[in-house]
């Protein structure tokens, strides 16, 4: 009997942590926010192949080469992060960094030359491997006690951004025969995510937080 009375506790106990997090409206537009993020990330992401083969004639190869500026410039990000943070705080970090990000999202589809569409994308990831570690910590920091929890719901909005991104931008894409539909897309969601981030209010402990530090 011990293994089901430990079971219904540990489904009691999940629940509880579903329930204090879901508790607070914060939490609820964060998560929101992370999600709207991810499905413009990922509608844009999803393409970006698609698009460079049908507008830039490029190769499998020369595709995987393209990429290769992705990943580069997530990395430089993720390595310099910390120190753009420490100099201009979570929130303007954030906030510039997804106004930087929806500028560039408008200009991408216009790049004439595979020489300013890989600036684009190093610029594009550069503020990617900023903001997203950024956004995983305000989220983090719902709670002291139920961070597995957070984590997992982390995930889930990540993949349903991916699922609903990628469907999305597949729609834009075929509907208005090319990519600037889908990288408009991408721009507006950055947009409308940075304002469900501002208003839940998230960033404010953070801000508090950074002040108390620098006094």
């Amino acid at each position: 009997m011990e293994p089901i009375v430990n079971m219904a506790n540990t489904k009691e106990t999940m629940r509880s942590r579903y329930a204090s997090i879901f508790s607070q409206t914060k939490a609820i537009k964060a998560f929101v926010a992370y999600f709207l993020f991810q499905t413009g990330n990922f509608a844009a992401f999803s393409f970006f192949g698609t698009w460079l083969a049908n507008d830039f004639s490029l190769s499998v190869q020369q595709l995987g080469t393209a990429m290769l500026i992705l990943g580069l410039g997530n990395t430089i990000g993720s390595l310099s992060g910390s120190y753009l943070v420490r100099k201009f705080g979570i929130k303007v970090s954030l906030s510039l960094g997804l106004l930087i990000l929806a500028a560039c999202y408008v200009v991408l589809p216009f790049a004439a030359q595979l020489t300013m569409v890989e600036i684009h994308f190093l610029v594009i990831f550069f503020i990617g491997g900023v903001v997203f570690p950024i956004m995983l910590s305000l989220l983090q920091s719902l709670s002291v006690t139920a961070r597995g929890t957070i984590a997992a719901l982390s995930n889930a909005a990540m993949y349903g951004g991916t699922t609903i991104g990628g469907f999305a931008g597949g729609a834009l894409y075929a509907a208005f025969s090319g990519f600037q539909a889908v990288s408009l897309f991408t721009s507006l969601l950055f947009i409308i995510s940075l304002f469900v981030f501002v208003g839940s209010g998230i960033m404010n402990q953070q801000v508090e937080k950074e002040r108390s530090i620098a006094k």
